[in-house]
């Protein structure tokens, strides 16, 4: 491949930049106009359905079918809302993409090398992975509603750099002539993909938080609070559950990009390390999301201010990703790359011919590492977490709430009557339950016979504790000597029961529940301490 020949490619890879652009811009007024038509007042009526939990629901009712799980955004390809103008969004963000995608592979064949030597292919490489990860997600969750904020912000990324940063062809300089400089930037780019959605979802999340709270304080129900197309979109905590999952990938790959940019850098300048702007940035966004993530999780910051924390994280990656050093102020390493280059320039008809087997061994050597990357974070997120681990016995601690009663142990047939509900002990029948988790309400006879034998009984009211908080219940409980189960009629959401000793709660997030588990699982005051918790029976709806 000539010179001449390289330049015609890269011609032709910039004019399909530019029409990815245009389509794209087509596809932000698109997702655009349907903001607008999911902001039409609920008394006019509205020509198709609002999707609301999974469902579809007359526009009427939207204002009052905000609860709901993450499922919410993720509903049955059949029940996805059919709206026009986010269709047609989606169309041509594809169409886009596909010119993008081509004029990205233009550009790295024109270059004979991996399209990401400069800041003009960094953006090219990135916006292009940001849509890709964005399509992809569609799949699963109706993210439709976050069009306007992605590919606005891929127009805005996408045609500055091509104005600002677009520079010829030229071959590479020797430091960028790394495997791990491939991995580093494809990893960095996904998990900059992945923060995105993040920061549309807690940016929505502010919205739609800022609107319940004004519906909630008002005692006009019929009057609209904040922009109408929030009738539309999950509840609040629905949005910031799915921003904060978005937020764990992305830091785990973010985390593999710090270490690949630390690999890298040793492999071209002998040092892990040199105060560079983009390497101090990269660990301050780690840190951001770091903190996010350990705030959020350990110290119950939910809400507003982990939405805000998932913004400024994002905010900083902006930052990072289109931070160039002015003239004057560049870098040592940064210098020592340009000397490089005027150097190499002159002689980049004699290198265009360079082999193009370095740029499959590329390609092949990061797909490799990003799949075995993909496979450990697989690994990580979707392993279930381990089980509580409590010490046995009691020491006779003093828990707030703890009620205490004087029930006797004997074996009876038949239903029992018991003073409490759930009971909390008396007689049961001969055959014990065997702990476990059910789904399905249990035999109070011989649950109590369980509790006789030191298990704990955790019982929770079906209507009030589910879906994420139901999980936060089970993550909660020991792998033996625990028996889990719906239970009609509760008068708390909550009810921990063990021989004698019942605790009720209104949340998962009590820490009473641990401390309660802790004093009476396994407790030595029950009747038959450490007698079998298995091999007897099996309610319906054992799992």
């Amino acid at each position: 491949m000539t010179g001449t020949d390289a330049l015609s490619l890269d011609g032709i890879s910039l004019l399909l930049v530019w029409t990815a652009i245009a389509t794209y811009l087509l596809a932000f007024i698109a997702y655009t106009v349907d903001l607008a038509q999911r902001s039409v007042p609920a008394n006019i009526p509205q020509r198709e359905p609002l999707l609301v939990g999974g469902s579809t629901v007359d526009s009427s009712q939207t204002e009052t079918a905000q609860a709901g799980p993450v499922d919410a955004v993720h509903p049955p390809p059949a029940q996805q809302q059919r709206l026009l103008w986010a269709r047609i969004g989606t169309s041509l963000t594809v169409l886009a993409f596909l010119f993008h995608v081509a004029g990205t592979i233009l550009r790295g064949i024109s270059a004979e090398r991996v399209p990401w030597a400069n800041m003009y292919e960094f953006a090219l490489t990135g916006t292009a992975l940001i849509v890709a990860v964005y399509l992809l997600v569609l799949r699963r969750f109706d993210l439709r509603f976050l069009g306007a904020f992605l590919i606005g912000m891929v127009v805005l990324l996408l045609g500055g750099a091509t104005i600002t940063f677009y520079v010829d062809v030229v071959p590479l300089m020797d430091p960028l002539k790394s495997v791990w400089l491939v991995i580093h930037v494809f990893v960095a780019s996904l998990a900059t993909a992945l923060f995105a959605i993040a920061c549309g979802l807690s940016i929505t999340q502010l919205m739609q938080a800022r609107r319940e709270r004004r519906a909630q304080a008002s005692s006009e129900t019929a009057r609209p609070f904040g922009p109408g197309f929030l009738r539309t979109l999950p509840p609040a905590d629905a949005l910031e559950s799915l921003a904060y999952r978005f937020g764990i990938v992305g830091f785990m790959f973010w985390t593999f990009t710090l270490i690949a940019g630390s690999i890298w850098a040793n492999d071209s300048w002998g040092r892990y390390w040199g105060f560079d702007t983009k390497e101090v940035w990269t660990f301050v966004i780690w840190v951001l999301y770091a903190g996010y993530i350990h705030a959020r999780a350990t110290r119950g910051w939910r809400g507003n201010r982990s939405a805000w924390l998932s913004i400024i994280g994002f905010v900083a990656v902006l930052f990072n990703f289109t931070n160039k050093p002015q003239h004057g102020q560049m870098t040592v390493k940064q210098q020592r790359e340009q000397k490089r280059q005027e150097k190499l320039v002159e002689y980049q008809k004699q290198l265009a011919k360079r082999r193009r087997s370095k740029l499959v061994w590329w390609i092949v050597g990061s797909t490799a590492a990003v799949v075995i990357v993909g496979l450990v974070v697989a690994s990580v997120v979707l392993a279930p977490s381990p089980p509580r681990q409590y010490e046995a016995g009691s020491e006779g601690a003093t828990i707030e709430g703890v009620e205490t009663f004087e029930n006797t142990a004997e074996h009876v047939e038949g239903v029992v009557e018991y003073e409490q509900s759930p009971p909390a002990g008396g007689p049961h029948n001969a055959v014990w339950l065997n702990c476990g988790v059910y789904d399905q309400p249990v035999p109070n006879e011989n649950a109590v016979h369980s509790m006789e034998h030191s298990a704990v009984w955790v019982t929770y009211n079906p209507d009030e504790v589910a879906g994420d908080e139901l999980a936060a219940l089970k993550s909660q409980l020991p792998s033996t000597y625990v028996v889990l189960s719906p239970y009609e009629g509760l008068d708390a959401p909550i009810v921990m029961s063990n021989w004698n000793q019942q605790l009720k709660v209104d949340s998962a997030d009590d820490e009473r529940i641990g401390e309660f588990f802790e004093e009476y699982w396994r407790s030595q005051n029950a009747p038959e301490p450490n007698a079998a918790c298995t091999g007897a029976y099996d309610a319906p709806g054992k799992q």
